[in-house]
């Protein structure tokens, strides 16, 4: 190829190099519509984080790609603890939506919700899917309980939503949210606490105009941030932990927390005519699906910690996504050094000092740098140990 004097001068001035191209933009591919909704529990990352709190697929949608990057959302690599076909690990870049202990605003389509009693008829839905899975290990296998030919099973709980944040910034599509297993009480918790807001409103628009007014479930975002970590599991049994999703909802709902919340008038009116009756209708064949074990293409996998069997002692030996891989290794129980420190501190508690206060009142130490390697090991087999099913 040959380079004329005419390109280079072109070229000296990038603005003018083509000319006028309006309508001429690239378009880039969509290789999803609906990225899935994704609340990850602390899986591993390239950059030594850990994946706690809402999470969505990058490079599946150029809008959303666009929406998260005006926001200035932080963005990395997650380790699944499945692996490739090729048996390599299995990495895909997200979007942290939670990172920093940031709400994320949820319009959820339902008229409402229920209680776990009313959703055990299954063809009795508002919007949100729930029903009980057989619980299957990564290869896709049926596991059962123990000394037991009884499979395991844990509820789940579907819906779609609107994150507020992504809408503002120009991402206009609902995305499938999935959760399961323990979570799933910790996401039926903060759901009901939309009830206060409704509430809030009726209460303002009385004394406002001496008119109570009702608004509808998905008429205020319901902002969500990770909570402290809490263990979970079987009564008698080995507990793990999680991070439940909390509503930031205020003790007293006022105005201002009205006002930003409120859902914009054209995606009011998009749920109201085109998306909540269709959604109604999808929970309850959905909510059918989950208990008759059918996956749909709005499940969502690796969304658990990845596995390590036995209990260890971690020495330094330059692993990835956290400071030191599993090994036996003998000797006291030393304090835990800088990068032992700083996992705990930026990745077992998010960066988030009242998690780290935390961790030191349950281990009785009155500052993080007094953990010991025990303390570590401990967090640490927590971390990479798969939540049990209910």
């Amino acid at each position: 190829m040959t380079t004329t004097n005419d390109t280079s001068t072109a070229l000296t001035s990038l603005s003018a190099a083509f000319g006028d191209t309006t309508g001429q933009e690239a378009i880039k591919p969509i290789l999803k519509e609906h990225p899935t909704l994704q609340w990850l529990n602390g899986l591993s990352t390239t950059t030594m984080e850990m994946a706690v709190g809402w999470h969505i697929e990058a490079d599946v949608n150029p809008q959303l790609d666009e929406a998260a990057a005006r926001l200035g959302l932080k963005r990395y690599i997650v380790q699944h603890k499945t692996a490739e076909q090729n048996g390599e690990t299995k990495q895909r870049p997200y979007w942290a939506l939670s990172f920093g202990q940031r709400a994320v605003s949820l319009f959820v389509v339902s008229y409402g919700m229920q209680s776990k009693y009313q959703m055990g008829r299954t063809e009795d839905r508002l919007g949100i899917a729930y029903g009980w899975e057989v619980v299957r290990d990564a290869q896709g296998q049926i596991e059962y309980k123990k000394d037991s030919d009884e499979p395991k099973k844990q509820c789940k709980l579907q819906f779609r939503a609107f994150v507020h944040e992504l809408y503002g910034a120009g991402f206009l599509e609902w995305l499938p949210v999935a959760i399961s297993g323990y979570l799933t009480d910790c996401m039926l918790d903060a759901l009901n606490e939309q009830f206060r807001t409704l509430d809030a409103y009726g209460s303002h628009t009385e004394a406002e105009s001496g008119t109570r007014r009702d608004a509808p479930f998905f008429g205020f975002s319901l902002p969500l941030v990770p909570g402290p970590v809490k263990m979970v599991g079987p009564q008698n049994g080995e507990k793990s932990p999680i991070y439940p999703m909390v509503a930031q909802v205020p003790q007293q709902v006022d105005k201002p927390f009205l006002t930003d919340h409120m859902v914009p008038r054209d995606l009011l009116k998009l749920i109201q005519t085109e998306l909540l009756d269709e959604t109604v209708q999808w929970s309850i064949e959905r909510s059918r699906e989950i208990n008759l074990g059918k996956a749909s293409s709005e499940d969502h996998q690796d969304v658990q910690p990845e596995v390590v069997t036995g209990t260890v002692i971690v020495e330094e030996t330059g692993g990835r996504g956290r400071p030191g891989a599993p090994q036996l290794v003998s000797g006291g129980d030393r304090p835990v050094n800088q990068e032992e420190l700083k996992w705990i501190t930026n990745g077992y508690c998010m960066g988030t000092q009242a998690y780290v206060q935390t961790v030191c009142q349950r281990f009785g130490v009155a500052a993080p740098e007094q953990l010991r390697l025990s303390h570590y090991t401990t967090l640490y087999n927590e971390a990479t140990t798969p939540q049990p099913a209910q």
